[in-house]
């Protein structure tokens, strides 16, 4: 896991990161090295920076590389920061020969990654129809459990697959890609299926499953198992800081698949803002006086105790779920997250990235002193960005500052 966290005021920004990494290899057992920068600077003219979270390779490439090549391309600033996406995905398509991107794989990993996503929903309909199939093969007949399958498999098309199509792609592209690429979809279907039980499918389902596949590439789908890039910075006419997140899917089919979302404005009213990346629960807390997760769960605590003392219908209960986070959202930002952004609305750059800094510590604490294995953590980077004095480290791992002799991990 990541923790990361940007800071923009009028000022500059403010950036740090831990350097914790998790590895999960072949093996099934995972590997923590501390001490992995996730800060990535362009060239000394440009002021940008690129944060990085989530999978480290893209195909068999590492992201830093791919950045590290795209960064020593450029021979000029450009615009706003968005420029530099727009020059990045370009980059990636011309040069993707350079990479030996497998194409017939990086179309199977993308299937079979939404495959993990969709058998992990313990309660979804797909993995209650295995379930009850493989705890009562009598239950239904085979046709009936095909008929049960690939409604499930809708089902999930409706809930997951909502976003527009990429403008290159439909699904006879991707069909036809699918098939000269020998992408056994079924295959691996029935691979993730044995976490159930032995099963046999029928060519209803088959059928459905190649319209899964197709309907899922065509477009961008969210998932866990991707790559995050948050450029941050200037732009040459950028007065604001920016910052810009890019989700990277795969690339198939001559171009990277990715999201891009903006998080910055021109409107200098709209600053300071704060971007938590990746875990972020005591960093949430810190700015918003607790935490999503423990604000629903103290909802439904609440919710409890008043149906204990007077039944409610469901009309009642909704409406006490929504007036009670109406109520607490009103009162956390006023005595918390309202007062914090007017004190970093202040805050020179010096300050701001000390702040930074203090939040991504804290979280790091949090990760270690609760049950498990600390998933962030190491040493922590920073540095801030402003549009007179360009990049300025103020953490940042060398041998000097954290020699090998001295670190309490071979890689720290």
């Amino acid at each position: 896991m990541t923790s990361q966290i940007v800071v923009i005021n009028q000022c500059g920004i403010a950036i740090a990161s831990d350097t914790l990494t998790t590895n999960s290899g072949y093996h099934g057992q995972v590997k923590t090295i501390p001490s992995n920068t996730k800060i990535h600077q362009l060239g000394e003219e440009h002021l940008v920076a690129i944060l990085h979270s989530g999978n480290v390779f893209l195909g068999n490439v590492q992201w830093e590389t791919l950045v590290r090549e795209w960064s020593l391309s450029l021979n000029h600033r450009f615009d706003h920061l968005g420029d530099y996406i727009v020059n990045f995905e370009e980059w990636i398509a011309a040069n993707a020969p350079v990479f030996k991107f497998d194409e017939a794989m990086m179309l199977f990993t993308t299937v079979c990654n939404e495959f993990s996503d969709v058998f992990g929903m313990a309660d979804g309909s797909l993995a209650v129809t295995l379930r009850n199939k493989a705890a009562d093969p009598t239950s239904s007949t085979d046709k009936e459990f095909d008929e049960a399958v690939c409604a499930a498999l809708d089902s999930y098309i409706a809930y997951a697959f909502g976003r527009p199509p990429y403008g290159d792609l439909t699904p006879d592209i991707v069909a036809q890609a699918l098939e000269a690429n020998k992408v056994d979809i079924l295959g691996d279907f029935i691979e993730h299926a044995k976490q159930f039980g032995t099963f046999e499918f029928g060519k209803s389902v088959a059928k459905k499953l190649e319209e899964f596949a197709c309907q899922l590439l065509i477009r961008f789908v969210p998932t866990s198992n991707s790559i995050k890039l948050n450029f941050v910075g200037f732009g040459k006419n950028d007065i604001l800081g920016q910052r810009i997140e890019v989700t990277i899917r795969n690339f198939y089919l001559g171009h990277i698949r990715m999201n891009v979302e903006s998080y910055g404005t021109d409107n200098p009213g709209d600053y300071p803002m704060i971007g938590k990346i990746a875990q972020s629960d005591a960093i949430g807390a810190f700015i918003q006086g607790v935490d999503g997760y423990s604000r629903d769960m103290f909802s439904s605590v609440a919710l409890e105790i008043v149906d204990g003392i007077t039944a409610l219908s469901d009309e009642h209960k909704e409406e006490f779920r929504t007036k009670f986070s109406e109520r607490t959202g009103d009162i956390l930002r006023t005595q918390f997250t309202q007062p914090l952004l007017d004190t970093l609305s202040t805050l020179g750059i010096t300050g701001m990235t000390r702040f930074a800094e203090m939040m991504i510590r804290f979280q790091c604490l949090r990760a270690a002193s609760i049950a498990g294995e600390a998933t962030v953590g190491g040493f922590v980077e920073s540095l801030n960005i402003t549009r007179d004095r360009g990049i300025d480290w103020h953490e940042r791992m060398t041998l000097d500052s954290h020699p090998i002799e001295t670190a309490s991990h071979v890689f720290a």
